[in-house]
């Protein structure tokens, strides 16, 4: 059962994600959770496939957990990106500076402490 609701979560884009993370906090806020929206949709293909009803709980603790894997995985990448862009020289290192800017980081400082 957490394997097929996870398939279908991986599935997502980041821009689906994110509407569904919407409909959940308008959701925990209001207490309504909104019909015809990506959310029901996504539960609904896995009740469907499933073939039983199912909480909605367990939609929305798959969903949270994807976002917080991809959100973890953006970081993980980001400060590999950062260490290779270290090991770089100056004039090397400006496709990081985007990231280095990003994540507040000043490159002058980072240099001086090497």
């Amino acid at each position: 059962m957490k394997v097929l609701i996870k398939k279908i979560v991986e599935q997502l884009s980041n821009e689906e994600l994110k509407a569904i993370f919407l409909e959940i906090e308008e959701w925990m806020k209001s207490g309504i959770l909104k019909q015809d929206g990506t959310f029901k949709e996504v539960h609904r293909q896995f009740e469907d496939e499933l073939g039983f009803d199912q909480s909605l709980k367990v939609t929305e603790d798959a969903v949270l957990f994807e976002i917080a894997k991809r959100f973890s995985n953006n970081i993980v990448d980001s400060k590999r990106d950062i260490i290779v862009g270290f090991a770089m020289k100056e004039e090397d290192q400006s496709e990081y500076k985007n990231i280095f800017k990003a994540l507040d980081i000043d490159v002058k400082t980072i240099q001086e402490k090497k």
